[in-house]
């Protein structure tokens, strides 16, 4: 897919259990947020990575998407097209 690996974690998480593993919003904020009341930031995470993998696929599309690959807030997110992502 065009632009998960280029999410940040919880962008990701979301968008991964609410658009690909099919849970809703609502079980998915019981497992990224176990203690909160609400789903809104849940669903804010996943609205968040569908629209950054629109722009990704588009900008794939048009010749001008630079592959970034975030890895986690401790280290640098990583640029470059790695092999298969061409």
């Amino acid at each position: 897919m065009c632009g998960i690996d280029s999410l940040p974690p919880r962008q990701r998480e979301a968008f991964e259990l609410i658009c690909i593993q099919g849970f809703t919003e609502t079980d998915a904020t019981r497992i990224m947020l176990p203690d909160s009341r609400w789903s809104t930031p849940i669903q804010q995470y996943a609205d968040s990575a569908l629209v950054r993998m629109i722009k990704a696929y588009d900008d794939k599309q048009a010749g001008t998407w630079e592959y970034v690959q975030v890895r986690d807030k401790t280290k640098k997110a990583v640029s470059g097209v790695p092999q298969g992502h061409s």
